[in-house]
């Protein structure tokens, strides 16, 4: 029975995550082409919101280890113990928060820039700067799988934005240069992006790992410094000509505030509750909710073709088991074949380059 309740939950947990990540995604491109409010002044409520949501959580696990009611002393000693007489350990997260507001901010940049589609398959690539990252600071060591993986991410997400561009480059009219031009400024900021929320991840893994905190008082620091990074950039940013605090913060905005700040705590509890083959199967399948929403949409937003899917397939898939490297038995029959399909894979994707440049 308790482990029939279990799934369930695992199973609610993957829907939700997949919820989550598609209508997070979706909001964000809708709202940032239709309104004008200040990213700043939404990042900042996002985390209020997370704050607050953080302490309920760690209420929650308190009062649970404790097994009555509300343990509200319970909750005031561990704020005790990991902030009041340990100020040095809660201040290592500024490094963290303050990359992770840099990421946010340009992540919103790039998705009025880009399509949803580019934008979901560029994000993935974040994957390959984290392993990279971990294997040189956390000495994680990766199985040949997960190498392969990593170029079939690379490979693919390489596939779908060059795919992207030939397209683009064919169908455009004469004053279509500025449109590309913006294309390739938003890739650039995703994968700036990316990069710094690989460094950010990696040392709070590393921050997490060394200290007794649990992952809700971990996220409550995160939030309170990333509370006062933001506060401090809209009191300096502050002009005469800036908009009202609140500022076309629209009904629709403010679900897309509470999605993406209940984002990073469904993470956390996926990862708690779940195991990496459910993180990794909703990771998937919010890449193809979402594109296949965003065509809807926008049909003309991005050119997909058989290039663009294939590319898509492929970077999902190395995601996928670059995550749950034992789903694939390396037999000799099966390294042939894996072999034979990243080589394919790599020149089409050469093929693809030198279409492009001389197209």
């Amino acid at each position: 029975m308790g482990k029939e309740k279990s799934t369930r939950a695992s199973n609610l947990l993957l829907i939700l995550l997949v919820i989550q990540n598609t209508s997070t995604t979706i909001l964000a491109r809708f709202t940032r082409k239709k309104y004008n409010y200040d990213t700043d002044q939404m990042l900042f409520m996002a985390e209020i919101f997370k704050f607050v949501a953080s302490i309920m959580l760690e209420l929650i696990d308190v009062s649970i280890a404790n097994g009555k009611g509300p343990h509200f002393l319970g909750l005031f000693q561990s704020f005790q113990v990991h902030i009041w007489h340990n100020p040095l350990d809660a201040l290592k997260l500024t490094i963290p928060s303050g990359l992770f507001y840099l990421q946010n901010s340009l992540i919103y940049f790039a998705i009025s820039i880009i399509p949803v589609p580019l934008f979901q398959i560029t994000q993935q690539t974040k994957l390959v700067t984290t392993a990279l990252l971990s294997l040189i600071f956390l000495q994680r060591k990766y199985s040949t799988c997960q190498w392969l993986s990593i170029v079939a991410l690379c490979v693919g997400s390489g596939i779908c934005v060059i795919s992207s561009s030939c397209a683009s480059r064919s169908k455009s009219a004469p004053g279509d240069d500025v449109k590309l031009s913006n294309a390739v400024y938003g890739l650039l900021l995703m994968l700036a992006s990316n990069l710094s929320s690989s460094v950010a991840s990696v040392y709070f893994e590393v921050v997490v790992k060394r200290t007794a905190a649990s992952i809700w008082m971990r996220n409550v620091q995160l939030s309170f410094f990333s509370l006062c990074i933001i506060a401090a950039r809209l009191v300096m940013g502050k002009d005469e000509d800036a908009t009202s605090f609140f500022y076309d913060f629209t009904p629709i905005v403010w679900i897309q505030i509470s999605t993406f700040a209940f984002g990073g705590l469904l993470v956390a509890s996926v990862i708690k509750c779940t195991d990496s083959v459910r993180k990794g199967l909703a990771t998937g399948l919010s890449v193809i909710s979402s594109s296949a929403i965003s065509l809807v949409i926008e049909p003309d937003a991005c050119n997909i073709g058989v290039e663009f899917i294939s590319g898509a397939a492929m970077a999902v898939c190395g995601c996928f088991f670059f995550a749950n490297p034992v789903v694939i038995a390396f037999t000799t029959r099966r390294k042939i074949i894996t072999s034979s399909i990243v080589l394919v894979s790599f020149y089409w994707f050469l093929y693809q380059v030198s279409f492009y440049w001389f197209l």
